[in-house]
């Protein structure tokens, strides 16, 4: 009889327990996030925020990036618009004036957490538009040039200091290009009409393909047409970067040694530190004759203004770029930290094997980050347009070796048309 009364004793507390467990759960907001890309790591970065805050539930739900945008757009237009959204840096703008994401600007101003939270101004920057927050940031990234050591070593070339600028980095290259070895001195992504061509018109003009205001067209005029032909002349006349007619053939990749020193984001330097084959330092980007700026955006945590769940979303956005969020967007999902926090630089930036290891992480929070070499980049709400436009042209100059003034005139043209029809 005892042992009778006792286990109906065990199997109602058992009850009970499981009831208020259940309640807890059937009581707790349910947040849908919508991202791209794969489902690694989110779930896991779910369950941490869940930890800290048991009331919240957030569901993933993922896309394709080539789809991402119109299927966050065709959610909010049929009135089932998700609570966060991954705001990726060349949507942030439209998003804005279409009206899909909400100011967060007084909930910033509101909040404790986030006022304890150290961050780098620059990363803040990305979380910005128009001088009003739409989230907080996300996966900032920074281009940097990756020097091999070991191919300088044996070349006799002492790598650069910090002050370098464009005509180091040609002689640099002549330096370090070996035909017979299949190693060019840089590889060549001026030609590619993205971000890593503006970080090169930056420096070399003071300006990107238009002025500030986004009201002038820029890319005909005379300091960026010369900025193309430095470039032609290091293709064509150097070779010292692929794409000369009847140019060699380089040996292996970035991480293999086919180039000297190559134009890359920081992120390669965690991602993919089991590529290397060699020992390598990261470097800043030359300095042009108008700067010496690295090219950085960012992607934000965003809630959707249509969301009818904000002040939960909000405690997510919060948690998530706070220190404990960032550490475990370090540790699960292997993103970058947003502020100076050595301890979580030095789980991020794991690079085994490396000479340079505790200079590089030394080196990207007190030197790119730490000073005012990083300059964030605001994406147009015509952005994918502008890029089509110059792909097209900057293509007819390097690939099929078309003059670079009268492109740069159609490519002016073509854009000053986009500007009309926006």
């Amino acid at each position: 009889m005892y042992c009778r009364r006792r286990f109906v004793h065990v199997w109602l507390f058992l009850l009970l327990v499981f009831l208020c467990v259940s309640q807890a759960v059937f009581a707790a907001t349910k947040l849908q996030f919508v991202t791209y890309g794969d489902l690694k790591g989110w779930p896991e970065l779910m369950d941490e925020f869940h930890k800290a805050n048991p009331d919240i539930i957030v569901e993933v739900q993922t896309f394709p990036l080539s789809d991402y945008p119109t299927k966050v757009a065709t959610m909010v237009a049929g009135g089932a618009p998700p609570d966060i959204v991954q705001t990726i840096a060349q949507t942030k703008a439209q998003w804005v004036t279409q009206g899909i994401i909400a100011d967060v600007t007084d909930r910033w101003a509101n909040s404790e957490l986030l006022k304890s939270t150290h961050f780098f101004p620059v990363m803040l920057s990305g979380a910005l538009y128009e001088g009003r927050y739409y989230g907080v940031p996300y996966d900032f990234g920074s281009h940097v040039y990756y020097l091999n050591l070991d191919w300088m070593a044996e070349r006799g070339v002492v790598p650069p200091p910090d002050s370098w600028n464009w005509e180091d980095f040609k002689q640099l290259t002549q330096k370090l290009t070996d035909p017979i070895r299949g190693v060019y001195g840089t590889n060549h992504q001026v030609r590619s009409g993205d971000s890593f061509e503006l970080a090169w018109v930056y420096n070399w003009t003071g300006h990107d393909w238009f002025d500030e205001k986004h009201e002038k067209v820029l890319v005909d005029q005379p300091a960026h047409i010369q900025m193309l032909e430095y470039w032609l002349e290091l293709q064509n006349v150097l070779q010292v970067t692929p794409g000369a007619p009847g140019g060699f053939r380089a040996v292996g990749s970035l991480y293999t040694g086919a180039y000297a020193m190559w134009q890359g984001w920081v992120s390669y330097g965690s991602g993919r530190a089991a590529d290397f084959t060699y020992n390598w330092r990261m470097a800043l980007q030359p300095a042009g004759p108008a700067a010496q700026k690295n090219f950085a955006h960012a992607h934000m945590f965003s809630i959707c203004a249509l969301s009818t769940k904000q002040d939960a979303a909000w405690r997510f956005l919060e948690w998530v770029s706070s220190y404990e969020g960032q550490k475990a967007q370090v540790d699960i999902r292997q993103r970058s930290p947003l502020g100076p926090y050595m301890d979580l630089w030095n789980r991020y930036l794991t690079i085994p094997g490396q000479s340079e290891s505790e200079r590089t992480k030394a080196w990207v929070t007190t030197v790119l980050y730490g000073q005012d070499y990083v300059r964030n980049f605001e994406y147009h709400d015509t952005w994918y347009e502008e890029q089509a436009i110059m792909r097209t042209h900057l293509g007819n100059i390097f690939n099929n070796h078309q003059p670079v003034g009268n492109e740069m005139i159609t490519a002016a043209e073509a854009l000053r048309a986009l500007l009309i029809t926006r």
